[in-house]
């Protein structure tokens, strides 16, 4: 299950740099979460944002890495 879920976390990540750019060691949902705290977000960010927040609470906010910002 370790491997399956290190797999799936390097697809967020991979996905993330290619729909974003940057740093290529976080997840879409950190993306998602510092912009939605810098008030940069769009529309489908957001959806994305109450959809994963529904499935686990505060899940963006949770998954923003202060170091990796």
């Amino acid at each position: 299950m370790n491997r399956l879920w290190n797999i799936l976390i390097a697809f967020d990540q991979l996905g993330k740099t290619i729909i974003y750019g940057g740093n290529p060691d976080v997840t879409i949902s950190h993306e998602i979460g510092v912009r939605i705290r810098e008030n940069r977000a769009n529309k489908v960010e957001i959806f994305i944002a109450k959809v994963l927040n529904k499935i686990d609470k505060n899940h963006t906010s949770k998954s923003i890495e202060e170091d990796e910002i």
